[in-house]
């Protein structure tokens, strides 16, 4: 028996459940509590990673074929506060990959198709419809005070050459992770941000453009035309890399361990499912990331470790 407690295989049946997770709670997410199980370590608390899922708050930019299928994630974990924002209206195009939406939704907001659907899936969780169009880093900065997130999804595309540098902006000045994916055509790429640990969004860029100078003109020039190209972008792709990234923010959030794109860019090409991972440095002459330091309530990488024997 002492050895199958040191190993972690043993829990304490009459231990009462959480305050925090109602009867509901156990029996909706009781395959994620078994997951939770097999990381716990002995006399670890292994209902204490589902209660910090509850307490999570999380704000998603972009309601499109990632950002949906990101949302049905984090009902499904049982994220408690999500707020998405978007300003578009639902298309018939859409429904090859955008999750949350039906036929008889289209030509509706697509905020409040979500909300409908995200209460309907899961009505434990508060979830809040924002219908904005972004312009600039003080509408993020807007959203962002008022959601309060504990974590970020960067998806959104339009206007494109500038949201993601807004998002990363905003982020770091109040010391907010988040994580960011696309798919064009059949590559789809991810990064993520960790403001005082990594290197942003900005640092990125700037190191392409110190490789590829052209690449700033590029950008310029996307800017200037308001560029937006054509969606190839397939279902099964657009949940591959959603549910991909909602796994780095439960790598981050739960302390499962560090994030795979927080120092990498990933590239993947979808045809062949050949992955390409690129180094990424901090620059420390960044005009936005310099002077950032770690976040103070980070959860520390092994905080759920798994106990020895446990089925990783």
């Amino acid at each position: 028996m002492a050895t199958l407690h040191e190993a972690g295989f043993l829990e304490d049946a009459a231990a009462p459940h959480p305050a925090e997770l109602s009867e509901n709670d156990l029996r909706r997410y009781s395959p994620n509590l078994n997951f939770f199980r097999t990381r716990a370590a002995a006399d670890e608390d292994f209902y204490a990673p589902q209660v910090r899922l509850k307490q999570t708050r999380v704000v998603v930019f972009g309601m499109g074929g990632i950002g949906t299928n990101v949302c049905m994630a984090l009902a499904e974990l049982g994220i408690g506060s999500v707020t998405g924002v978007d300003f578009d209206r639902v298309d018939l195009s859409n429904l090859n990959r955008q999750v949350l939406y039906s036929t008889p939704a289209v030509g509706r907001l697509k905020v409040e198709v979500a909300a409908e659907r995200m209460r309907e899936f899961n009505p434990d969780i508060e979830f809040t419809a924002v219908e904005r169009r972004l312009e600039s880093l003080k509408d993020v900065e807007e959203i962002l005070d008022e959601a309060e997130p504990d974590f970020v999804f960067c998806l959104a595309d339009r206007p494109n050459g500038w949201i993601d540098f807004w998002i990363n902006e905003g982020c770091l000045r109040r010391g907010i992770p988040y994580t960011a994916g696309s798919v064009s055509s059949h590559v789809g790429t991810a990064y993520s941000v960790l403001p005082g640990e990594g290197p942003c969004y900005r640092c990125i860029v700037e190191g392409e453009n110190a490789q590829h100078p052209e690449f700033q003109e590029l950008l310029d020039y996307v800017r200037i035309h308001d560029l937006n190209s054509s969606n190839g972008a397939l279902g099964p792709a657009c949940m591959f890399l959603a549910y991909f990234l909602s796994y780095e923010m439960l790598r981050h959030q739960l302390g499962l361990g560090p994030m795979l794109t927080s120092h990498k860019l990933l590239e993947i090409d979808f045809v062949t499912f050949t992955q390409q991972w690129h180094d990424t440095t901090r620059r420390p002459d960044c005009p936005v990331c310099a002077d950032v330091s770690p976040r103070d309530s980070a959860p520390a990488t092994d905080r759920y470790s798994p106990g020895v024997g446990a089925d990783d």
